[in-house]
């Protein structure tokens, strides 16, 4: 993989990441809406909570020793646009997240408030 793209530039990988994050993101909704539509919406949500179940350890990089991924600005673009899709009035606000400094046993935490 590296091969393919080893020739572009930083601000054309920028675009790449966001670009894959997207698809990732709309195939999770889309595989949602087929076993929705196949076997109903506690189906699909069962079907969700095992799959999430399995994919949340590959995303645990404390538990393979990584650092914390820097997630804070993908995080304020995707919380704040989704909650402005939701309700306009709806503000998002980061309490804490990498590259924030996170307590020993704390998570991520966002705040979502109708101004």
């Amino acid at each position: 993989m590296t091969e393919l793209h080893e020739d572009l530039s930083s601000e054309e990988l920028h675009r790449l990441v966001r670009a894959y994050a997207r698809c990732w993101l709309a195939h999770d909704g889309c595989w949602f809406l087929a076993v929705e539509e196949e076997r109903g919406l506690e189906e699909a949500i069962r079907q969700d909570e095992r799959a999430w179940a399995r994919f949340a350890p590959l995303e645990a990089r404390r538990r393979r020793g990584l650092p914390d991924f820097p997630c804070k600005p993908v995080g304020k673009t995707e919380f704040s646009q989704f909650a402005k899709a939701v309700d306009p009035r709806i503000v998002t606000r980061c309490a804490v997240c990498p590259p924030d400094e996170l307590p020993d046993g704390e998570f991520y935490a966002w705040e979502f408030r109708i101004e």
